[in-house]
């Protein structure tokens, strides 16, 4: 009795999910699959939803389908992101840490929030021997 409760909460979430994203149930599951870390060829996405391969063909030149990817691959990198500042607090912060790997982090957090720029500096002189050399070359490939 519980797990038919749980499907059914299931299918309901994937339902709501679904009418959301303005995607059909079998796109739905797609788009899960592809996000599930799992390699599979199109023969294989056929067999799991149970649906022609041809089918898999047109879902991947969807473009609907690839921005509900896409976004959602977003929101799941995101995620990530907040674990990775997570462990690069713990070694900026924790004792166990040595100096290289603080220095290390703390550059790395730096640039990905954009306080620190690796500075270059960049010497645009233009001589008048130069800008001349310019204008004959110009006047030879004109014919003039």
């Amino acid at each position: 009795m519980f797990t038919y409760i749980y499907i059914e909460e299931t299918r309901h979430k994937r339902r709501k999910k679904a009418m959301k994203s303005g995607l059909t149930a079998l796109q739905e599951n797609y788009v899960e699959l592809m996000l599930d870390g799992v390699v599979r060829t199109n023969q294989a996405y056929a067999d799991l939803l149970g649906c022609d391969i041809r089918t898999i063909y047109k879902m991947k030149q969807n473009e609907k389908i690839s921005q509900e990817i896409e976004k959602r691959a977003d929101i799941s990198l995101k995620n990530s992101l907040a674990n990775a500042y997570g462990v690069l607090e713990d070694i900026l912060f924790s004792g166990g840490s040595t100096n290289g790997e603080r220095l290390k982090a703390l550059d790395l957090y730096l640039k990905t929030q954009g306080k620190l720029k690796e500075k270059q500096d960049v010497d645009t002189t233009i001589t008048v021997k130069d800008a001349d050399a310019a204008a004959a070359e110009l006047d030879r490939l004109l014919g003039m």
